[in-house]
């Protein structure tokens, strides 16, 4: 099977679903670098990637035409992403605005609230919002986010320092002295 083309193996799925596995194969590592340029949660990457292969199989099976493979799993595995992530707004959305308690051993400090990190947080530019994620709730280190991003550790650090001060500056701005 390894020496059929893509087109040849959609055509052979309907009644081998060894040309699929072919397929799978060919396109897995490709399709994973896809779902890390499309998504900021690396928790999600093989869950679009895999989604998207039943998808296209799906489809397939279903008699759709599917001509040039690679590009139509990248598009099913944008499609699937952006599905999520408006999925995800929507949840995030229905989330009650609640005020945290003050700080009791810090009395002249001013109560966070969801609405002020949230709103400090969608202020900040994409990179940044993506860098503080990475780092502060996936817990990943420069070092691993420069794999990722094909960059140095010390870039990474230096976009994770700026981020956090940003952050910050956005956030401090919310309450007038």
């Amino acid at each position: 099977m390894t020496a059929l083309s893509d087109r040849e193996l959609v055509t052979l799925v309907q009644g081998d679903q060894s040309a699929y596995g072919e397929l799978y194969l060919r396109h897995r590592q490709v399709a994973l670098a896809h779902a890390r340029n499309i998504s900021r949660r690396h928790a999600e990457w093989e869950d679009l990637v895999e989604e998207a292969f039943v998808h296209v199989l799906a489809r397939i099976q279903a008699g759709c035409h599917v001509n040039h493979f690679r590009a139509y799993l990248m598009t099913a595995i944008r499609n699937i992403a952006i599905t999520e992530s408006q999925a995800w707004d929507a949840r995030w959305e229905s989330y009650a605005v609640v005020d945290l308690p003050r700080v009791a051993h810090c009395p002249e400090s001013i109560a966070m609230t969801a609405l002020t990190v949230r709103a400090a947080f969608e202020n900040l530019p994409e990179r940044f919002r993506w860098a503080l994620w990475l780092s502060a709730v996936e817990g990943w280190n420069p070092g691993h986010l420069s794999t990722l991003l094909g960059l140095s550790a010390n870039t990474c650090a230096a976009l994770m320092y700026r981020a956090r001060t940003r952050f910050k500056a956005v956030y401090q701005l919310s309450f007038p002295d």
